[in-house]
């Protein structure tokens, strides 16, 4: 409303003091104007969230569950031995609404990372090296 009310103010006052060509300044100053006053009072603040970690599958651990003996070279899953909770760690930023430089209101988005710390038992006796590891289908270092 304050664009339309704004950018007709500005059409009559550059008329006034520059005729046809300061009518159409005035106008596109009083659009830009009334448009930053109606983001100001109508444009909305927005909360988003990232995804968190509802349900967790962790392997587990059996008590006295055997260790495989392994000659040569074999895939092996890991067996749990010791592990700490997990923990979450927490990112609030705010960012400017509206595109190509318009804004809507501001958003804040909330951002969450998770860290673990595990050890896992592969085999029982000496291991000479290891091949790959693998961790979520994607090779690790």
């Amino acid at each position: 409303m304050a664009t339309v009310v704004l950018q007709t103010a500005g059409a009559a006052l550059g008329a006034a003091l520059g005729g046809p060509i300061g009518a159409a300044v005035g106008r596109a100053a009083g659009a830009i104007a009334g448009s930053i006053v109606d983001r100001a009072l109508f444009a909305p603040t927005r909360t988003v969230e990232g995804p968190r970690l509802d349900d967790l599958r962790v392997m587990g651990s059996t008590e006295g569950a055997g260790l495989p003996r392994l000659y040569g070279r074999a895939r092996l899953p890991g067996q749990l031995i010791w592990a700490l909770p997990i923990e979450e760690q927490v990112q609030r930023r705010n960012e400017g609404g509206g595109v190509k430089g318009g804004g809507g209101g501001s958003v804040t988005v909330t951002e969450y990372s998770y860290f673990a710390s595990f050890a896992l038992a592969l085999c029982e006796g000496e291991v000479s090296r290891f091949g790959r590891i693998w961790a979520d289908g994607q090779d690790l270092d």
